[in-house]
């Protein structure tokens, strides 16, 4: 397991994770970000646009793999630094035990509350829902490297 925040319990599990759910779509951007030959990421990460856009879709896709179930393309997302905190297996692994079950097989839906982008660095608040309701608030760290920006909390922070 890539982190060891959750307590035993159905109570203590759920509450663990919507608290982490922000940084797992931070995580998941990062993912498909850096996914060998695609040009996706590129275009998500990289590019036109200001950086606060370029952050904001890519926070969206990061959700959009999650909901395909696509966690390769969204352990891509995170930043080449990152990646060797958690492996991609860790990685599958810590969404399908902690996350998924909190969701109960609903879509998870993001809505980029604010991006603060200085330099390399930048953070983004969100709130998390799941069949329209409210699920979690919270933020995540991206860092952009050689113009692309990655997610860097893979496996929680």
């Amino acid at each position: 397991m890539c982190t060891s925040r959750f307590c035993s319990g159905v109570r203590a599990i759920t509450s663990s994770v919507w608290l982490w759910l922000p940084l797992l779509v931070s995580v998941l951007i990062i993912a498909s970000a850096c996914s060998g030959g695609s040009s996706a990421p590129e275009a998500l990460g990289s590019g036109g646009g200001s950086d606060e856009d370029r952050i904001r879709a890519l926070v969206q896709h990061e959700a959009d793999l999650y909901n395909d179930g696509n966690y390769e393309a969204l352990y891509q997302l995170s930043s080449p630094q990152s990646l060797p905190r958690c492996s991609q297996e860790q990685f599958a692994t810590y969404l399908e035990q902690n996350v998924k079950p909190v969701l109960g097989g609903k879509k998870l839906s993001i809505q980029v509350v604010s991006v603060t982008a200085v330099g390399n660095v930048a953070n983004a608040t969100f709130d998390d829902y799941a069949d329209g309701q409210l699920r979690a608030n919270g933020g995540s760290r991206f860092v952009k490297v050689d113009g692309q920006w990655y997610d860097d909390q893979p496996c929680g922070g």
